[in-house]
């Protein structure tokens, strides 16, 4: 994706069954890509 100019890349989730079944919770997050995670 660094090629193409995007250096921030969020990855995003949800949990949940929709608005219409009740709340609704969702979460994003950006990782910095030099940093090993182990």
């Amino acid at each position: 994706m660094r090629r193409w100019g995007f250096y921030r890349v969020a990855g995003c989730d949800e949990v949940g069954r929709g608005c219409l079944a009740g709340p609704v919770v969702a979460a994003a997050v950006i990782l910095d890509p030099d940093r090993y995670i182990s």
